[in-house]
């Protein structure tokens, strides 16, 4: 029941979400062409232009907040769980999976929810003109020293909190049930279970909030993005959510400087990583 009810509702922010893919601006009263967004945020563009990007801003709000009260079982108004989509939900449907096999338990931990509102809708709207670009490594990205020092640093940081901090401890040892599966099981789980969120994650935060927000502020509105993440990750432990927004702001300032989101990406699956690692040796 709550399928259609997202998909009408997602068809009428497509106009919004494909007005923040454009690769560039055609010149302007000057002799640039940009394909920045905080740079052609700053040049003439059509009245109401902003107001798209604060639709998106908005859109990216709404499905963060519907993912959690549907994670946290919030029956405010209505059940909220009718959110709560897994891949398994479609495929016990069909005759070769059956209830209980080893393929539904490992689907059942692909969330259908975070992959279609956070990655699959908003990317295929942005396809046509899509910036890639922004999703590539750059050439002033070819020795960045200092980051990868920074992604050394965050995953002992990371290593040190889980294995010192009670509360990350409890949560990440405690609601995996990897203790129960066998390693292949469990591993494959954890991967499904990345897949589902963490492209649509990196994609919504930055590049669809990201540049929305840079048209709005080019000079600060890069700010929205560790904001935004660290909200919703207060449904975590407290430590994790501070975390999440330190981390932020060092990524999302890496995305705005070098023009690409590339590393920022690749420094947070590696993190991920480390976080299948921990949930083996617990």
């Amino acid at each position: 029941m709550g399928v259609p009810i997202v998909l009408r509702a997602l068809q009428n922010v497509q106009i919004v979400l494909s007005s923040l893919c454009v690769r560039g601006l055609k010149k302007t009263r000057g002799h640039m062409t940009h394909s920045d967004p905080s740079k052609a945020a700053v040049l003439p563009v059509a009245e109401g232009r902003t107001s798209f990007a604060w639709i998106s801003i908005l859109y990216v709000g709404l499905v963060f907040t519907i993912d959690t009260l549907a994670s946290q079982r919030v029956s405010f108004l209505f059940d909220w769980t009718m959110f709560s989509w897994s891949l398994s939900d479609l495929l016990e449907y069909l005759p070769d999976f059956q209830k209980g096999s080893p393929l539904l338990r490992i689907a059942f931990h692909f969330d259908l929810f975070k992959f279609l509102a956070w990655f699959l809708f908003p990317f295929v709207l942005c396809w046509k003109n899509l910036d890639r670009q922004w999703l590539l490594p750059t050439h002033t990205q070819k020795r960045p020293r200092l980051f990868y020092f920074f992604s050394i640093l965050s995953v002992f940081v990371v290593l040190i909190a889980l294995f010192l901090i009670p509360s990350l401890r409890d949560y990440y040892g405690g609601n995996t049930g990897a203790q129960q599966k066998s390693w292949l099981e469990a591993g494959l789980s954890f991967f499904v279970w990345e897949m589902s969120w963490f492209p649509g994650w990196e994609f919504l935060c930055r590049y669809v909030l990201l540049r929305a927000a840079l048209r709005i502020r080019p000079s600060w509105g890069w700010l929205v993005v560790p904001l935004f993440e660290g909200l919703y990750h207060l449904q975590k432990p407290f430590a994790e959510a501070m975390g999440m927004a330190v981390f932020s702001l060092f990524m999302t300032a890496w995305t705005v400087q070098h023009k690409s989101m590339f590393i920022p990406f690749c420094v947070h699956f590696l993190i991920e990583i480390v976080l299948l690692i921990f949930l083996f040796l617990i």
